[in-house]
């Protein structure tokens, strides 16, 4: 197709579950600029990351290629695996940049700390500093994960706040300048601890929160790495009430306050005439346990509660008003095929993604697009753990090369609590998901795949 070259403002958010806003059905949560976005743009139903970790999921956006093709697979600064990427990659910015735009990367980076936005195609790029906000702890670690409270600093001196303070004064100067723009701002919340300042951090009281419907998993035959990260972050028999409420409300709050921050940048774009001339997409990194299966955080899982993500656009003139587009959508990869194909007309051969503007411009839900969604897993600061995940409509198939493997029947089971893969009246159901993601895996060129172990265990043939 050929170059489109909209504006493009894109916000990014950190641990986001897909079901916390108003438009997903939330029935507390107030997000009331997201759900306009919704309203007035096309929300994707079935978002997902391709790896639910923040680096890795940055650098497949940066980049549109896999972690295993990329270089990073965990968080460096945090792991034993330091690996990043080189700067041998397409990066969209660099792509944006030849196309004639003028970029700006807000906020947090975590590409790399060897290299900045500026040296993969950025022309500005900013992140004010952090407020030296230290909450009180419990013993000398904070551990388990410390309570959510009031941070006391007012909504305006937030670090996010004046962040898009300065998204809005790139609007301004955008306004009248002579081309296209691409401004991507990202958030740092709602990423725990869930501390939030006035009024978010009372926005929700716990008491009126139910617990999600996953919460009681007591993960039986599930893998033990899952009952591991209960230990590690010592939330063994942690109640609901009194704890994992509190836990909720503080994220519900962290929510509400980036809906509130999209509101501003909303209401700068149409102060300055730019609304009707530009494409506006949200979306996150991945998602946040918050209690879910009585984990927290992230890592050593691919539940649909870390690997789901909202994800809406708008487009005034071209993306349907209203629109629910149920196809399987990786947004990281995704999203930098897409901005590769509006800015210059094409998408690079390395890049992993498909590009969204079909879907953008108004193409029917007919469009050929995914019927299934692949993630993976590498590790994180409690150490190297591999995991792949086939998931349709149907079913999840999660194969844990050194622990039990998952299968879900999403339709019966869409809490995915009952593990089925052991069990033989699934049999079927398990060998025919392992062919799936046997083909998929090979395709991308996925290096865990390519060893005798892995068709032997996938596909019971080879030898050992």
């Amino acid at each position: 197709m050929p170059a489109i070259r909209p504006n493009i403002l894109f916000i990014l958010s950190d641990q986001h579950r897909h079901d916390c806003t108003g438009y997903a059905g939330h029935p507390l949560i107030r997000t009331p600029n997201l759900d306009r976005l919704a309203r007035e743009g096309i929300t994707f139903t079935h978002a997902g990351c391709n790896t639910p970790v923040c680096a890795p999921a940055r650098q497949s956006l940066a980049s549109g290629r896999w972690p295993v093709h990329h270089g990073g697979l965990t968080n460096f600064n945090v792991s034993e695996l330091t690996a990043q990427p080189d700067l041998k990659q397409d990066w969209y910015p660099h792509l944006l940049r030849q196309a004639g735009y003028r970029s700006s990367h807000l906020g947090k980076w975590h590409v790399s700390s060897r290299f900045n936005p500026g040296d993969i195609g950025f022309d500005e790029f900013g992140n004010p500093p952090k407020l030296k906000f230290k909450p009180p702890v419990e013993g000398n670690s904070g551990m388990p994960p410390t309570l959510p409270v009031e941070r006391p600093e007012p909504f305006e001196e937030q670090h996010a706040t004046r962040m898009t303070r300065m998204g809005q004064d790139f609007l301004k100067r955008a306004a009248s300048a002579q081309q296209p723009f691409f401004l991507t701002i990202n958030y740092e919340e709602p990423h725990p601890p869930y501390h939030a300042c006035a009024p978010f951090a009372q926005m929700y009281a716990p008491e009126s929160i139910e617990p999600w419907p996953n919460f009681p998993d007591e993960l039986r035959e599930k893998p033990r790495q899952q009952r591991q990260m209960r230990k590690v972050w010592e939330l063994d028999g942690m109640p609901w009430r009194g704890y994992w409420d509190r836990q909720t409300a503080g994220y519900l709050g962290l929510v509400s306050f980036i809906d509130a921050q999209v509101g501003e940048l909303l209401g700068a774009l149409d102060e300055t005439g730019l609304a009707e001339r530009t494409l506006v997409i949200y979306s996150t990194d991945h998602g946040d346990m918050a209690g879910a299966h009585g984990l927290y955080d992230k890592h050593c899982n691919l539940y649909d509660d870390i690997v789901r993500v909202p994800m809406v656009a708008r487009w005034p003139g071209m993306a349907p008003a209203g629109k629910r587009y149920d196809g399987f959508v990786s947004n990281a990869l995704d999203l930098a095929s897409t901005f590769a194909e509006l800015a210059t007309g094409t998408v690079p051969e390395t890049y992993s993604g498909r590009s969204l503007a079909p879907v953008l411009m108004g193409g029917d839900d007919r469009h050929s697009y995914r019927e299934r969604l692949l993630a993976c897993y590498h590790g994180g600061q409690f150490g190297l753990y591999s995991q792949r995940m086939y998931r349709d409509y149907a079913w999840k198939y999660v194969w844990n090369p050194t622990d039990e493997d998952e299968l879900y029947d999403l339709a019966a089971d869409p809490a995915e609590l009952n593990n089925r893969a052991a069990h033989r009246e699934c049999a079927e159901v398990l060998a025919e998901y392992r062919r799936k993601m046997w083909a998929e895996f090979t395709v991308i060129a996925d290096p865990l795949f390519n060893t005798v172990w892995a068709k032997h265990m996938l596909l019971g043939s080879g030898s050992l």
